[in-house]
């Protein structure tokens, strides 16, 4: 009988000693998950108070601001240095812009502020080949719907939809 009884002693002392690494480890995650959370809601938070609180009005500027700019394309031919003209002042706006907004995601979120960063340059490089593609008549109002119009309205929705699935 005594062998058993130290076996049962023994198998306790396991049982508590793996009982207490598990609630260890339990704990442990817990914390860690925990703080994930914790950081995650305060980027959100963050986000949703110095983007889109205070900034987004700043992105719907930007849009007013360079849709009057092109609308002077539209109409009559145009000549290279009405080309010029709009290039410098979408080249300006998106230069404010990026002050104004997309440098604010940067206190956020590096991923989201390299992303908006990508697509307004992809949007500049777009806009100011088609302005002075040679080919093209920019002032027909298919081609500028197409080719000016429609990539603005692209570029914009993009934005949105980045920045309405933030998750932290």
């Amino acid at each position: 009988m005594a062998v058993l009884d130290v076996i049962a002693k023994i198998a306790t002392v396991i049982i508590a000693g793996s009982n207490l690494t598990l609630a260890f480890f339990v704990f442990k995650q817990t914390k860690e998950t925990n703080a994930s959370e914790k950081q995650k809601d305060r980027n959100i938070q963050a986000f949703k108070t110095l983007i889109l609180d205070h900034s987004l009005k700043h992105l719907y500027t930007f849009f007013d601001n360079i849709e009057i700019v092109f609308k002077t394309l539209e109409g009559s031919e145009n000549s290279l240095e009405s080309k010029q003209n709009v290039d410098k002042k979408l080249n300006e706006s998106i230069s404010i812009f990026r002050r104004q907004f997309v440098d604010s995601l940067l206190s956020v979120d590096t991923k989201l502020y390299d992303l908006f960063l990508e697509k307004t340059d992809t949007f500049q490089a777009l806009i100011s080949t088609n302005l002075f593609d040679e080919g093209i008549n920019i002032h027909v109002e298919s081609k500028y719907v197409e080719l000016i119009n429609n990539p603005m309205t692209n570029f914009r929705t993009e934005l949105l939809k980045t920045l309405y699935s933030f998750k932290g």
